[in-house]
């Protein structure tokens, strides 16, 4: 699909295009009207749900809004700075996803975004499984990309391995034309529980309501279409280096890359591994950098060749899937790197260290440089980049939304200061037990120094525990771990699969349940 907007024509040449493949997936994963359930055993899938009550808007102006299971709620009316709304999933959102779709199909079907959206109901700690027949199951959302409707929950998708600590869509070729029998919106890989990735298709909406006639979700009982596995580990995550090669990273320390045939019922055996940490891999990111052929020309067809990841024990890597045994270690810290991410505009990786920070890193011959970007208060669990413009978005524990840009690129003035913007933040009443969304904030900039310390100690020389004592000040500049469980958010997605018309739309969710999506737009603020 070109990335000019709707309508847009052009060469499909390079990266920042996407043609309109076939993966030879047309008749795999169909004919769902019989394995449609009855809402009440849907809904056991789901295990733990609870309600919301959320105060949201900006700060002088917040509105209380109740919010059950499915429910949504535009917030446009509330907050000048947003144009999107948020929905109550349920349960902590950890997988969060976009659904690639071709503009031509979108526009007839009347521009829906969709979403895949996955909860778990408790911790799961790493490397644990659980048993084969546990329930899980992952949402799927469709977002107007116009209009005055709000976000609906369309379809639940109701399986055995367990819930999905990660969701991602097969990125080319899985859609089915609209005018075939029971045509399938898309194949989205899920992590599980059970130490597996499931690959699961994904019904079409409209195409699915219009057959059985129900209203509100539809909840579908079905099973993966295809499963891999490693024996002696558990896949902790994963991405899609081209839309038939996978890459995994396990708890032992390794990344595994598979060859995905969804025509072949048959677990197929991973094509390397390679070990990049002593410690479980929490994070990978794929590389989407053209490679270069033997004349030094860029292959605009070959699949990605760099995986970015990053392990529990402080093991940041970049792997070259050609020679897989020269991994390069980018930076090793004294705590685990939740996040890590790849930017395609400035083909470098991002990561977040040890002081909060969302950084990146410029891989040259004398060694990575690091440059700053956004300063978080506590642990970043999620970095969001975008194949068609430069901005990053990063999620953290301590419930704030920021939102940083690479505009600049590596060249920054000396003694120059951050500049970011928190999109929004939220807060936890323990008393109450309600949410508070603030957004309406206005940009913001921090000197280098201000924003990687901690927070300050008293200059003392008395022997005791006061001399540990924080000094006081702004408590916007404390770094902490120990924030509360309840406002972290896990997750931020910007949506790469549907044109540049589109590339401005923004997801993210976490503990709480809610997500939050959004078109971020330019504004003037006076």
């Amino acid at each position: 699909m070109a990335a000019g907007g709707a309508g847009g024509a052009g060469p499909t040449e390079g990266w920042c295009w996407r043609s309109e493949v076939r993966l030879g997936l047309d008749g795999v994963g169909r004919g769902w009207t019989q394995n449609v359930v009855a809402a009440t055993s849907g809904q056991t899938f789901l295990r733990e749900t609870k309600d919301v009550v959320l105060n949201v808007g900006a700060h002088n102006a917040l509105k209380r809004v109740e919010l059950p299971l499915f429910a949504s709620t535009p917030i446009r009316n509330v907050s000048e700075s947003s144009t999107g709304f948020v929905f109550n999933a349920g349960g902590p959102v950890w997988g969060l996803d976009w659904c690639p779709y071709p503009e031509r199909l979108a526009a007839e079907r009347g521009w829906p975004l969709y979403l895949a959206v996955s909860t778990l109901p408790q911790d799961a700690a790493i490397g644990s499984r659980c048993a084969p027949e546990t329930p899980g199951a992952i949402q799927i959302w469709s977002v107007p990309a116009a209009g005055d409707s709000t976000p609906t929950c369309e379809v639940v998708l109701c399986f055995e391995g367990g819930p999905a600590t990660e969701v991602k869509w097969m990125p080319l070729g899985a859609w089915d034309e609209p005018d075939t029998a029971s045509p399938k919106l898309g194949i989205v890989a899920a992590v599980q529980l059970d130490g597996n990735v499931g690959f699961y298709s994904v019904p079409e909406p409209q195409a699915l309501r219009a057959e059985v006639g129900a209203e509100g979700p539809i909840y579908i009982q079905t099973t993966a279409l295809l499963k891999i596995s490693v024996p002696d580990a558990s896949v902790t995550c994963t991405d899609w280096l081209s839309g038939s090669r996978l890459v995994t990273g396990l708890s032992n320390g390794t990344i595994a890359v598979w060859e995905v045939d969804l025509t072949n019922p048959e677990p197929p055996l991973p094509s390397s591994i390679t070990t990049i940490g002593l410690g479980p891999v929490r994070s990978l990111a794929a590389g989407r950098v053209p490679p270069t052929t033997s004349n030094g020309e860029y292959d605009y067809t070959g699949d990605s060749v760099y995986v970015v990841s990053a392990t529990w024990e402080g093991t940041i890597s970049l792997t070259d899937l050609r020679d897989p045994a020269g991994t390069l270690e980018v930076n090793r810290s004294r705590l685990p790197v939740m996040a890590v991410a790849w930017s395609s505009q400035a083909a470098t990786p991002l990561y977040a260290d040890v002081d909060y920070m969302i950084t990146a890193s410029q891989l040259r011959n004398d060694g990575p440089s690091t440059h700053l970007m956004a300063p978080h208060r506590g642990p970043v669990w999620s970095i969001a980049t975008s194949d068609y413009h430069l901005m990053v978005a990063s999620a953290a524990s301590d419930g704030a939304l920021i939102l940083s840009s690479f505009a600049l690129g590596f060249y920054r003035r000396k003694l120059a200061g951050l500049l970011y913007y928190r999109l929004y933040e939220l807060d936890w009443d323990e008393v109450s037990g309600e949410y508070r969304m603030v957004d309406d904030f206005k940009p913001e900039t921090s000197g280098i120094e201000e924003a990687i310390k901690h927070a300050g100690k008293k200059k003392s020389s008395a022997k005791d525990a006061q001399m540990w004592a924080p000094e006081k000040g702004d408590v916007q500049t404390i770094k902490t771990a120990a924030w509360n469980r309840n406002v972290g958010i896990h997750r931020a997605v910007w949506h790469t699969g549907a044109g540049i018309g589109n590339a401005g739309w923004l997801a993210s969710g976490g503990y709480s349940g809610i997500v939050r999506v959004e078109v971020i737009t330019a504004r003037l603020l006076r």
